[in-house]
């Protein structure tokens, strides 16, 4: 995430482009981590970040959110819009294994904002912090 983000974010066709690039990169971290975990032995933890990776592939991903930015919203803003139901699905389904999927989608909502934030908030001169 950038450091001193600007309070401006892009909306229409800009900014689901910018949507798409940060769920690449989201993509390409899930996969850079799913590979470390398991040349740990690491399985199941490289599983959950597998189903993460996956909910990136949901049209309804990018759909709902250039929906939503076609209105005008800000990205980070659709995004979390966007994947809210679906959480909101899992979390307060009777099953447990559901209930707990819903921290997956969560955390997939937080990357891709953080990510879709950062791309289109940029503010000159800001610094990537490591």
């Amino acid at each position: 995430m950038l450091q001193g983000q600007a309070a401006i974010g892009l909306s229409g066709a800009e900014g689901v482009e910018q949507l798409r690039r940060a769920i690449e990169q989201v993509r390409a971290d899930l996969a850079g981590k799913t590979a470390r975990l398991q040349s740990a032995g690491l399985t199941a933890e490289s599983g959950i970040l597998e189903a993460q990776a996956l909910m990136l592939d949901d049209p309804a991903l990018v759909d709902g959110v250039a929906e939503l930015m076609a209105q005008g919203r800000p990205a980070d803003e659709s995004v979390a819009s966007a994947m809210a139901p679906f959480a909101e699905m899992l979390r307060t389904s009777p099953d447990p294994v559901f209930q707990a999927r819903a921290a997956d989608v969560e955390d997939v909502i937080d990357q891709s904002r953080t990510l879709a934030d950062s791309r289109t908030r940029p503010r000159a001169g800001a610094r990537i912090r490591h």
